[in-house]
């Protein structure tokens, strides 16, 4: 396989996919102070729209009571009513909201009518009623330039209440809230006026806390706090006072502010969390994309790889069909021919088609073998068998192609073994891949040494050579199907590369081993190891 291509496509993914999110990662790590102060100025934005809607709720709440006054007051074609009427209006006016504690119109000529829910508003104790009534009446007055502002407003449609603190003898925090109620031509003149006492605290637990539950910010926890005394009045839930993060002035009431808070943390600890949270998710996702990537690269290379085996195979393959076939196709046409008149020599060509008739049938086995073994249509048939009278066959049988091929083979076959469930097709097989890899991968000391003995409840076959041995951190990788060792001398011997898979798999449903022992330059030892204890008792 060329690495050249490896490469590239590694190149691709890197500016395809990799560099992107990483430099965005990278981006966001940088910027994670931006962005966490981008985060908090967002939801300091939603805590102050909410205590806007709360605000503006409780002004349309006042201007639903402007209106519902002014249009029994307002006709200016009739005359205004007279004392014990408008008395009767104010009196339902209060009796149907429980945060009003009283009511009075003044008019334009500075005649009072007082509706009083509470008796406590107008004493000062010792002072009379209507005493109480002058002190009002001083205080509108020193406020007249204020009014007047308020009245030209209101010329405008705009109605905006004029607020006077005003205690109670039993020091309840009542406000009085001052609006035109019918406007004269006259700018100078005060006008006639309405005014409402409003109790602070019912106001906010039926107007301003009603809010807040409809509003369901079940992430939030809502206060309001006495600007005069520094005291929350009233919290959705029991916080301390200091912990609260935005704040608003309440239009109505000025003398109460609204405040606002995130539930069980705070605005700089949730904005920290969340960026922190955006960077762990990023580098997360940056750690499952490279993960992938590497997935990807590694398949794709293993299937290059694999495209390149199986290249290779069938090119050695090819020469391996090729060699024998040529040997035969030439020794039969010289025969054919009459050319060969020596019996000795005619038996020698006899031997010799024989013999490379034999390797090509061993190599289309394989061949055929994997084929089945790949498309898992391979089946072994397991009978009692003598292994020791197997291996006497198989040298007997490749005799003479060991002999051509310049190799003396040393047998210690051992006597009396148990015979064993094989099926002797496949072991015939196995033992042949091994031998022929000992011819094929041996240059010098041409000698090869098969042993057969028991030895802790199983028999050991061995092949031995001398040849170019493998290394050490190779012995797993040579039963993979088309691996061959990088040594120089096995790349110029063209194989299949299937022959010791197929070893393998044929002693993996014998319920046996294969093993290798090699050094480089001294030659390697495979070991079928079977099994004495057959299953169910056999």
């Amino acid at each position: 396989m060329k690495k050249s291509r490896f490469v590239k496509i590694i190149v691709a993914f890197f500016f395809a996919l990799i560099l992107p999110v990483v430099s965005v990662t990278i981006f966001e790590v940088i910027q994670h102070d931006k962005n966490e102060t981008l985060l908090e100025s967002i939801y300091q934005r939603q805590l102050d729209t909410i205590l806007f809607a709360v605000n503006q709720n409780c002004w349309i709440n006042f201007n639903s009571w402007v209106a519902e006054l002014t249009a029994q007051f307002n006709n200016k074609s009739t005359p205004f009513p007279n004392e014990k009427k408008t008395a009767a209006v104010l009196d339902r006016f209060i009796r149907s909201y429980p945060s009003i504690q009283g009511a009075f119109i003044r008019t334009d000529v500075g005649k009072y009518t007082v509706s009083l829910e509470d008796e406590l508003l107008f004493q000062k104790e010792p002072i009379a009623h209507e005493k109480s009534i002058n002190e009002l009446d001083k205080i509108i007055l020193l406020d007249q330039k204020a009014i007047l502002a308020m009245t030209d407003l209101a010329r405008k449609g705009y109605v905006n209440p004029h607020v006077l603190p005003w205690k109670q003898a039993d020091k309840k925090q009542v406000t009085l809230l001052l609006f035109p109620l019918r406007i004269s031509e006259d700018t100078k003149m005060i006008p006639t006026l309405a005014g409402i006492f409003i109790d602070n605290l019912t106001y906010i637990e039926e107007i301003v806390g009603r809010k807040f539950n409809t509003m369901n910010e079940s992430n939030f926890i809502f206060g309001v706090r006495d600007t005069l005394s520094g005291q929350i009045i009233y919290a959705t839930e029991h916080v301390e006072s200091e912990i609260f993060e935005r704040s608003e002035a309440l239009w109505i009431l000025p003398s109460l502010q609204l405040e606002i808070k995130l539930t069980g943390t705070t605005l700089e600890d949730f904005t920290q969390a969340r960026a922190q949270t955006n960077i762990i998710f990023l580098i997360v996702v940056n750690f499952i994309l490279v993960i992938g990537i590497l997935y990807i690269i590694r398949y794709v290379y293993l299937e290059m790889l694999l495209a390149q085996k199986e290249k290779d195979f069938v090119a050695n393959v090819s020469h391996e069909l090729r060699t024998p076939l040529a040997l035969i196709r030439m020794f039969a046409e010289l025969m054919e021919m009459g050319r060969v008149r020596s019996e000795e020599k005619k038996q020698h060509y006899y031997k010799t088609i024989m013999a490379e008739s034999t390797r090509l049938t061993q190599l289309i086995n394989n061949i055929l073998d994997f084929s089945k073994i790949e498309s898992k249509k391979k089946t072994y048939k397991l009978l009692p068998g003598n292994i020791r009278a197997l291996v006497v066959d198989i040298l007997d049988f490749y005799q003479y192609h060991i002999k051509q091929k310049g190799f003396v083979i040393h047998n210690s076959l051992e006597l009396n073994l148990p015979q064993i469930r094989i099926d002797e097709v496949a072991i015939r097989q196995a033992i042949v891949n091994l031998i022929d890899n000992a011819i094929k991968y041996t240059d010098d000391k041409k000698i090869i040494n098969i042993t057969l003995k028991t030895e802790n409840n199983s028999i050991i076959l061995s092949v031995q050579d001398f040849g170019v041995g493998i290394p050490a951190r190779e012995h797993k990788k040579v039963f993979q199907k088309f691996y061959r060792t990088e040594n120089s001398l096995v790349h110029n011997t063209k194989g299949s590369g299937l022959g010791l898979a197929l070893v393998k798999n044929i002693m993996d449903q014998h319920a046996g081993q294969v093993t290798v022992k090699s050094k480089v330059g001294e030659g390697s030892t495979f070991s079928l190891i079977f099994p004495i204890k057959l299953k169910n008792g056999a």
